[in-house]
């Protein structure tokens, strides 16, 4: 009987486990990719084109600074910022970025702001400016600790920058100089 009782907790302790999990993993998460992303995403691997290497990507194309197309008065309802944002951010990085650091100045204290300071990062890495993410990621860790947003730009940016070559690149150089080394 002593079995079927421990046998019962272990099974009631990791449904309690999953159950956290579950319910951990729900909360304040980075928005899910929308437009050409998406698609890009949910298209089937036969569909997909075939991954760029690091180094034959373009660099990034430096576009003048647009300035937000949301009026002033919209600039007040944060709500209505936000909304804009989150469209704005995987399309058009300069205009996310100019209407974060806006939006910053005018909620600085709100809700939102983690989840704006890591559209405002995102839209710097996609824009080519790393060094500019990375700092601007450290004050954003530090500003909001326990937030998701700042987990995700932590992992993403602070972790392992991405003006760093990438760990495919570094471990095929690695390769290369051992055999090199062998001969």
């Amino acid at each position: 009987m002593r079995a079927v009782t421990k046998i019962s907790a272990v099974a009631l302790v990791a449904a309690a486990a999953l159950a956290a999990y579950a319910l951990w993993g729900r909360s304040a998460a980075p928005p899910r990719p929308t437009g050409r992303v998406a698609r890009a995403v949910a298209a089937p691997e036969a569909e997909r084109p075939p991954p760029v290497p690091c180094a034959a990507r373009p660099a990034p194309v430096a576009r003048p600074a647009s300035a937000p197309t949301v009026a002033a008065d919209e600039l007040a309802d944060e709500d209505v910022l936000m909304a804009r944002l989150r469209q704005l951010w995987p399309t058009e990085p300069e205009a996310a970025l100019a209407l974060a650091r806006a939006g910053e100045e005018r909620h600085p204290d709100s809700p939102a702001a983690p989840e704006r300071a890591w559209v405002g990062i995102r839209s710097l890495e996609a824009l080519g400016r790393f060094h500019e993410a990375r700092d601007e990621a450290r004050r954003m860790v530090a500003a909001y600790p326990a937030s998701s947003w700042s987990a995700d730009v932590e992992r993403h940016v602070l972790v392992y920058p991405l003006d760093q070559p990438s760990r495919e690149e570094t471990q095929e150089r690695l390769r290369a100089e051992a055999e090199a080394g062998r001969r």
